[in-house]
């Protein structure tokens, strides 16, 4: 069974992700200005790609991934490429990307397809991931957009992305994080309750423990899918939470898992989603 220690290390990794991004969060909901809303075309949008305030940029971004058309793609890449290495703001390349991903076709797919590979190649250690804010945002964006438009070739890419043991262990899981919430659209999963029996199943089906390393060094693929699942979980607790009380009752009663079970689930319980 799972290590709760070894999982927390994992989902605080994963929550700093989401966090150390800068000022700006990629992921907060954003309010998109009226004068923004109101806007219906690509074209007009333009100006706000370029504007000097931020929140018009990043907004700008999300409105053009609603509209879509192969217009907004390519403000959307424009506003991808025009901000400054080491930005601030890298909340516009996160939305830039995933308002690409969102609209999708195959010029989204190939560009995606393209700044995912061209930076897990580049972010080799922790140093590259953290230290250039721009990057990691623009890795999350790129994955996360892969998986919007969710086309064999593109989880494919993601897959090939997880599977490379040269590539740094954040990036590889990263990548496996956007896999196991595409495995959650299949066709049989359809109420919020299907999604919860099938992270379960995918945590009971994966087997371990897994050990953090690998003989030779390398993080293990099974403790990385191990703690994404466990992510997840907490994630949705919300839906997950009774599942997980059932998961721990069926267990043998000598499981040595159960304690660390027993403290996902406390914390689980100790944070309810708004």
């Amino acid at each position: 069974m799972i290590k709760l220690k070894s999982i927390v290390t994992l989902i605080s990794c994963t929550v700093i992700a989401a966090t150390v991004l800068g000022d700006v969060d990629p992921e907060f909901s954003y309010e998109t200005p009226e004068y923004i809303k109101s806007i219906s075309t690509a074209k007009a949008l333009r100006q706000y790609v370029y504007s000097q305030n931020t929140l018009d940029r990043i907004t700008a971004c999300i409105r053009l991934g609603e509209i879509g058309g192969e217009a907004s793609i390519q403000i959307l890449i424009e506003a991808f490429n025009k901000e400054p290495h080491g930005s601030a703001a890298e909340a516009v390349k996160f939305h830039a990307l995933l308002s690409i991903g969102k609209i999708g076709g195959a010029r989204a797919e190939k560009f995606l397809t393209e700044i995912a590979m061209n930076y897990s190649e580049n972010i080799n250690n922790s140093t590259q991931a953290f230290g250039i804010k721009d990057s990691l945002a623009a890795l999350r964006g790129s994955f996360q957009g892969l998986y919007e438009i969710g086309s064999s070739s593109t989880i494919a890419a993601l897959d090939s992305i997880f599977k490379n043991q040269n590539y740094y262990w954040f990036v590889r899981s990263l990548a496996n994080l956007q896999l196991l919430k595409h495995e959650l659209r299949n066709d049989s999963i359809r109420t919020a309750s299907d999604s919860a029996l099938s992270l379960m199943a995918r945590l009971r089906n994966l087997g371990g423990p897994y050990k953090q390393f690998n003989p030779n060094g390398k993080i293990n693929e099974g403790f990385m899918v191990q703690n994404n699942i466990f992510y997840l979980i907490y994630q949705y607790r919300n839906i997950t939470l009774p599942y997980l009380k059932e998961f721990i009752v069926e267990l043998d009663i000598n499981d040595p898992g159960i304690p660390s079970l027993e403290k996902l689930k406390d914390d689980m319980e100790s944070n309810p989603l708004k």
